[in-house]
């Protein structure tokens, strides 16, 4: 049967084609970048590192394979930050900006916040930032067994990320008893690398490690993975035996050049 189309009221073809308007000014506001990455080609899967028996070999081609995805997250940092330090020197905003910085202060600051727009930009600059890229290659090897664990396997988890709702990840072989964890599962290598990122920049448990971020940052200083590697004193159970763990995965590798890398390539770009 051919369903005929009814015409509608010139005023509702008005008014939808109004709404359009406003979503796509919304949307489309010049130097509001989206505050997830926009990518053309996530990394489904983590690639197989077990294949490879020299053991230079399989750090390089884990380097090699991650550090492209890291750059990308932290660039699109980059993007928000300069935004909101654009914003933080104005004395008004339009509704949209306003919009957009209490989306912000949702996922790095929390829900119930009654700050005013000053002290959330103040707040939001502390927390919106990169990560050194040497860190992040040295956590993603440690946690993830240069990415051959059961985890980066099957849930594309680099970073041992933990979730808390049933179903939500893969539930560790040896859980002690009474624990309702689950490490998380991500669907693109890119969105565990982008959660990694989130959790280091808005948990109360990295607060000193964002303070050495800003110090640095206060005196022009290029950020480097081993001069934040304190502020993990709370990712691991482990302890200092982690944080000395890290600092020996970023000096054996020569992980520094990796932030040389990354500067340089924002000192082109600017």
């Amino acid at each position: 049967m051919i369903r005929r189309l009814r015409k509608r009221p010139v005023w509702l073809a008005a008014s939808v084609l109004l709404a359009s308007l406003v979503i796509l000014l919304f949307y489309s506001q010049p130097g509001l970048p989206t505050l997830e990455v926009s990518r053309e080609n996530p990394v489904a899967k983590v690639p197989n590192f077990s294949k490879y028996r020299d053991v230079e070999q399989k750090k390089q081609a884990f380097f090699d394979f991650l550090y492209p995805i890291i750059e990308e997250e932290n660039i699109h940092l980059l993007e928000i930050r300069r935004v909101l330090q654009d914003l933080a020197n104005k004395n008004s905003w339009a509704e949209a900006e306003l919009d957009w910085i209490d989306e912000l202060t949702t996922l790095y600051i929390g829900e119930d916040n009654n700050e005013s727009t000053e002290q959330r930009l103040t707040k939001l600059l502390r927390r919106v930032d990169m990560i050194p890229p040497s860190l992040v290659l040295a956590q993603a090897a440690i946690e993830s067994a240069w990415g051959t664990s059961r985890f980066a396997r099957e849930g594309n988890n680099l970073f041992g990320q933990w979730c808390f709702s049933k179903g939500c990840g893969l539930v560790p072989h040896q859980r002690a008893d009474g624990k309702h964890h689950e490490v998380a599962r991500f669907d693109t290598v890119n969105d565990s690398v982008s959660a990694y990122l989130k959790n280091l920049n808005a948990f109360r448990a990295y607060q000193s490690l964002r303070e050495a971020r800003l110090q640095a940052r206060i005196k022009d200083a290029p950020l480097r993975g081993s001069a934040l590697v304190k502020g993990l004193g709370q990712y691991s159970e482990q302890g200092d035996a982690y944080l000395a763990k890290v600092q020996r995965v970023i000096a054996q590798n020569s992980l520094g050049k990796m932030d040389e890398r990354f500067l340089s390539t924002q000192l082109a770009k600017n």
